[in-house]
């Protein structure tokens, strides 16, 4: 903890704190980039931990018909709609990287 605080950045903390409460429209391109690509590395982390918890290959999960054919347990409904809503963010993500 010492070490952290003995390296800490205050310039760098402001600036980046202001960055998070700016409208992504206003950053530059090249800091709204770095910033997506921050919350899509977060988000697949998410996407990973989710699918491993309900035992699914997380490389698979672009694909249709991977779902398991026995019943879902009542937690498992909640989880699938979790990571449905993961991944459909990680496809939004996607797209604006790609977007100029």
């Amino acid at each position: 903890m010492a070490w952290a605080a003995k390296n800490f950045d205050q310039a760098r903390y402001a600036t980046l704190k202001a960055m998070l409460n700016q409208d992504i429209e206003s950053m530059s391109p090249s800091v709204r980039r770095a910033y997506l690509q921050q919350r899509l590395r977060l988000l697949e982390r998410q996407i990973q931990d989710l699918a491993e918890k309900m035992h699914l290959d997380p490389r698979m999960l672009h694909k249709r018909g991977i779902w398991s054919p026995k019943p879902l347990e009542d937690s498992d409904w909640s989880s699938l709609a979790d990571l449905g809503y993961l991944l459909a963010l990680r496809e939004a993500l996607l797209q604006a990287l790609v977007t100029p």
